[in-house]
């Protein structure tokens, strides 16, 4: 299912956890063929870019703004900075997998050390790859050091002024650099240089059951199908992007509904 709605590339994504490999779309399609309608973005999925060295259930680097990210030439491809990182972490993780052939490098240096908020966004059971020059770095990354350090001078060049604050949107951006960095551009000339391998996982999709506001499943027409109720990942509620902590929000929320109307309705007869 995931390859007939996302596309082609979606047997080159990782799971977020193992688990997810039993949610193959049964209970969709079950309702589907007694003619549940269907609702939420099913070519739209929740990804996330994660430590590609570990099968670490959601080792997520979220420390993603704090740094810049490049793809396999070496090149940035994203403003890293345009907003917090619970805001990006998704769209960020999309990109990879979709138009970066699903590896990318996050790049930092020693100043994210000064900050223990930054070393906790570093959700994975792997260290950092580290090396003393931008170009040992990019060696053991299998990357061009040329490149790499083309990159990097020419960010560290574009860097504006301003305090860098990782507590705050701190407008401290480059400047006349195509992307940008909108936020937290800090120069990369601190060494020890650091780096995590990245790929995307994906953590769930966005398409699903038609459901009311008591988690009952409707028809295509807005039929209450009897008996019937949907709530969690089953239901198709996202369009476009996922609202940050709302996917297990939705689970207890609706799950509760769902759960009460139905022991109502049986009690009711």
């Amino acid at each position: 299912m995931m390859t007939q709605y996302v596309g082609p590339k979606a047997c080159d994504l990782k799971l977020i956890a193992p688990g997810i490999k039993f949610n193959r779309g049964a209970g969709i399609r079950m309702a589907m063929d007694i003619g549940a309608g269907t609702a939420g973005q099913f070519d739209g999925i929740h990804a996330e870019a994660v430590d590609s060295r570990t099968d670490r259930p959601d080792a997520v680097i979220y420390a993603h703004p704090y740094g810049i990210i490049v793809n396999t030439e070496g090149k940035r491809f994203f403003d890293e900075g345009q907003n917090t990182f619970d805001a990006t972490f998704e769209l960020i993780g999309y990109e990879i997998w979709r138009n970066q052939n699903q590896t990318a490098f996050f790049i930092a240096d020693r100043h994210v050390h000064d900050y223990p908020e930054i070393l906790a966004m570093f959700d994975t059971d792997q260290p950092a790859i580290e090396a003393d020059t931008i170009e040992d770095l990019a060696l053991q990354l299998g990357l061009e050091p040329d490149a790499l350090a083309e990159t990097v001078n020419a960010y560290n060049s574009a860097v504006g002024p301003g305090d860098f604050d990782p507590m705050r949107l701190d407008g401290k951006s480059t400047i006349g650099l195509d992307p940008p960095k909108s936020n937290w551009a800090y120069p990369l000339d601190r060494a020890p240089f650091l780096a995590y391998p990245l790929t995307t996982a994906v953590t769930f999709t966005y398409g699903g059951l038609k459901t009311d506001t008591l988690g009952r499943v409707l028809t295509g027409t807005g039929v209450v199908i009897p008996g019937l109720y949907a709530a969690g990942e089953i239901a198709g509620l996202f369009y476009h992007e996922y609202p940050s902590a709302t996917s297990v929000l939705r689970a207890i929320t609706f799950g509760r509904i769902v759960g009460r109307h139905a022991v109502d309705t049986l009690a009711n007869g």
